[in-house]
């Protein structure tokens, strides 16, 4: 008979976007630095911190929130990618060498 093995979770960087964004906690802030007096009283910078993980992103370059939160998931999920990322299995060398 098969032996039942648990099935791991998908990594977190292959997850719909919709679905890493459940996963997010977000926050909005205001941008720093220059930019004059648009930037410094609207709360357009976002900051995600994906919970199970832990690892946050943050985009402020925009002036608009949903593309800042656009650009701080995809420098989620690359920082996600990264992060989990696992080593090969070692292989034997070749007959070549």
């Amino acid at each position: 008979p098969p032996s039942c093995q648990p099935v791991a979770a998908p990594h977190p960087a292959t997850i719909a976007p919709e679905e890493l964004q459940k996963e997010c906690d977000v926050r909005h802030t205001r941008g720093s630095g220059p930019g004059g007096q648009h930037r410094n009283k609207v709360s357009t910078a976002v900051v995600l911190t994906h919970r199970p993980t832990q690892v946050s992103a943050s985009a402020s370059e925009e002036r608009s929130q949903a593309r800042n939160a656009a650009n701080a998931l995809q420098r989620l999920r690359l920082r996600l990618a990264l992060d989990m990322r696992t080593d090969p299995p070692p292989t034997a060398p070749s007959g070549l060498w």
